[in-house]
C-alpha cells in the first residue's frame, strides 16, 4: 500500500466516515463454512428428508453439487418452501463456531460507520 493511501486511510478511519467491505474469509474463520459447503450441505439434506425414491434423489443430489451454489439453492429454496431457512441455518451452524482474531479486529475498530458483507460468491 502506498503511503498516500494510508494516510487517507488514517484520515478516513478518524472522522468516522469508513465501510468496510469483507468477505466469507470473516465468517470461515470463524468456523462457518463455505458458500459451496452450505449449499452441498443444504442439497444433502434434501435426500436425508426425503421419502421419494432414494435413487432419483441421489441423482438430484449428484446434479446440485455440480451446478452453481447459487442455482441449487434457488432451487433448493423452492423445493423445501417454508422449511428452507430452517435448514439453512442447521446446516450453517452444525459445526463449532469461534471468535476469530479477525473479527476481534473489527469490534476494535469502533469507528467503522458500516460493515457490508458479502459473504457468498459463486465459487
Amino acid at each position: 500500500m502506498k503511503r498516500e493511501h494510508l494516510t487517507e486511510l488514517k484520515s478516513v478511519y478518524r472522522q468516522d466516515d469508513m465501510v468496510l467491505f469483507v468477505g466469507a474469509g470473516v465468517s470461515m474463520s470463524c468456523g462457518l463454512p463455505s458458500w459451496a459447503e452450505l449449499a452441498r450441505d443444504v442439497t444433502r439434506s434434501i435426500v436425508r428428508g426425503s421419502a421419494g425414491d432414494p435413487l432419483v434423489d441421489v441423482y438430484r443430489m449428484k446434479y446440485l453439487e455440480r451446478i452453481e451454489p447459487l442455482e441449487s439453492m434457488r432451487y433448493l429454496r423452492s423445493t423445501l418452501g417454508q422449511s428452507f431457512k430452517h435448514e439453512v441455518s442447521r446446516c450453517l451452524y452444525s459445526g463449532s463456531q469461534k471468535l476469530s482474531d479477525a473479527v476481534r479486529a473489527i469490534v476494535l475498530m469502533r469507528k467503522i460507520r458500516q460493515i457490508c458483507c458479502f459473504n457468498y460468491d459463486a465459487s
